[in-house]
């Protein structure tokens, strides 16, 4: 991810996030790239909506979870 990582963990600071919380996003971040195997920059919103159904249907997240995903994923599209 380097350099969008870089500019999604600079972002989150500059919006004041908490240092657990941009942790967090990132996380998400990585995991949306790990199960493309690919950039998320390389990324469509139609991908990033499978990746989403994918976790609540074959990985059941909790509503909660799920939330914190939809968050994460649409700061680091802003």
């Amino acid at each position: 991810m380097g350099l969008l990582r870089d500019r999604m963990e600079a972002d989150l600071k500059l919006r004041s996030f908490r240092p657990r919380t941009q942790e967090t996003y990132v996380a998400c971040a990585r995991k949306l790239a790990a199960y493309y195997m690919r950039p998320p920059a390389e990324l469509s919103e139609d991908d990033v909506r499978g990746f989403l159904v994918h976790l609540v249907d074959e990985v059941k997240v909790s509503p909660s979870t799920q939330k914190v995903y939809v968050a994460s994923l649409g700061s680091s599209m802003a």
